[in-house]
């Protein structure tokens, strides 16, 4: 039996709203395969299947297949909109945690304002803090080390380790 393979997050039984499918007998098995490597804007072509009312009889249904083009994304989201389901914050009991998160990026980007123009260190750089007993008194002193060479010197050609400043 074929494995599932859904580049839209579905199975195949739910993609074509017929349970029970195989993911052999969907029309869309290979192409669904495929999208998964592509990224959510981008086109793919599906077909769909629809059960359209006879105009002669009432009471019989014309099974139809179409073609159309949408991305992973507008699929998704009209998959879920079929379904009666059209997902919100509220619905989903998150409206509360989302406004947190906006709260907290709020403060994020105003924190990283505040540093504008200040010496960020890089990535995986101690500072160290030492004192120097002289005649005249004892100083403070800070040094920035990283484990490889990485700052621009200010007497030599190559790069160093550790920068003093005070």
């Amino acid at each position: 039996m074929p494995r599932k393979i859904c580049g839209l997050g579905f199975d195949c039984a739910s993609m074509m709203l017929q349970p029970g499918i195989d993911p052999g007998e969907c029309f869309n098995y290979k192409t669904c395969g495929a999208a998964i490597k592509l990224t959510p804007d981008e086109s793919i072509e599906l077909i769909r299947v629809r059960e359209i009312a006879s105009c002669q009889r009432q009471q019989e249904w014309e099974r139809t297949e179409e073609t159309f083009r949408t991305t992973r994304r507008e699929a998704a989201v009209m998959m879920l909109m079929s379904r009666g389901c059209p997902q919100n914050a509220q619905s989903m009991g998150v409206a509360a945690q989302m406004e947190a998160i906006a709260a907290c990026v709020e403060q994020l980007h105003h924190n990283l304002n505040n540093l504008e123009g200040c010496y960020i260190a890089p990535g995986g750089c101690e500072i160290h803090h030492y004192n120097v007993k002289r005649p005249s008194g004892v100083y403070g002193y800070n040094k920035l080390t990283a484990p490889e060479l990485i700052f621009e010197p200010s007497e030599k050609q190559q790069k160093v380790k550790v920068v003093h400043f005070e």
